[in-house]
């Protein structure tokens, strides 16, 4: 299983499990409660835990918190890259023009919803329980819309 300790404090950030998932929870500012869900419960999972919630409280102590929460969420959340990933395996080698010649503009590939729902799925399961990924998931894999828009 993996190595969470029941007490886990760094500084003012409490690291919680809960739900099969770890939490941070900290009061900033005073009276402020917040509670952040960073990872699934694993021993990854609990080592990116201790990682943010020291983020958390250095950015607490030099008074930089991210209110937004972006920059304590998982790398993969916050960078979704669909295109480049996409437009690199379509990418389409063309002659140079030639002089006199007008210019044509490349046809942009269109990307499909199922290529961008693939991809959040990817970059959320740390995220995510496993329950609603086998239910919400599953249904949304399972729908005639999604199959329509492929």
């Amino acid at each position: 299983m993996y190595i969470y300790e029941k007490k886990t404090k760094i500084g003012k950030v409490s690291i919680d499990h809960h739900g099969g998932s770890f939490r941070l929870r900290f009061t900033y500012p005073k009276g402020q409660r917040h509670e952040i869900k960073v990872a699934k419960a694993s021993d990854d999972g609990y080592l990116f835990a201790i990682q943010q919630a020291r983020q958390i409280n250095t950015d607490i102590e030099n008074e930089s918190f991210d209110f937004s929460y972006v920059k304590y969420m998982a790398q993969e959340a916050k960078t979704i890259n669909v295109a480049p990933n996409i437009v690199v395996e379509t990418k389409l080698e063309s002659p140079p023009p030639k002089i006199n010649e007008p210019k044509s503009e490349p046809v942009p590939k269109i990307i499909s919803i199922m290529a961008v729902w693939n991809q959040y799925k990817e970059a959320h399961k740390l995220m995510v329980g496993k329950t609603t990924q086998l239910s919400t998931w599953k249904q949304t894999d399972n729908s005639r819309i999604s199959h329509k828009l492929i």
